[in-house]
């Protein structure tokens, strides 16, 4: 059961953030995700909108829950490059999409296809799928 949620989050996660670095406004802005700070050094609260999207954006936020991993992901090639390889794997872009039907393999297969050839990137990744799961987003994004 873990591993299945996993890949679900996976999907959900590569997307939002594949968005937000293509876009220019996810990590390091305080865009339209709804970033909360308080005085003092609260936390950020990103959870308990009912929306995934904008839990994610707001954790990848300056300030926010996951910032940190999100940061150390885009300055990595490798896992931006997992990134958009696993997002390809989707069927949300690139050459190998195809929405998850047609002849590619199947996601779980695609995905570790995409983990040998950038190893340098899978911790990092890893590590946001984790932060957003396991911190940020535990109810806004539970599949």
């Amino acid at each position: 059961m873990g591993r299945a949620r996993w890949t679900a989050w996976a999907s959900a996660l590569v997307a939002a953030a594949s968005a937000a670095c293509s876009s220019g406004d996810g990590v390091g802005e305080s865009g339209s995700g709804g970033t909360t700070s308080g005085a003092g050094g609260d936390a950020v609260v990103c959870d308990g909108k009912a929306d995934c999207d904008a839990c994610q954006r707001c954790s990848y936020a300056k300030g926010g829950p996951c910032y940190q991993e999100e940061s150390v992901c885009v300055v990595n090639a490798d896992c931006t490059a997992l990134n958009d390889c696993v997002t390809d794997c989707l069927g949300t872009g690139g050459a190998g999409g195809s929405g998850g039907s047609g002849g590619g393999p199947d996601f779980g297969t695609c995905r570790t296809q995409c983990e040998v050839q950038h190893p340098a990137g899978t911790s990092d990744y890893a590590d946001v799928v984790a932060c957003v799961d396991k911190r940020a987003c535990i109810s806004d994004c539970e599949f």
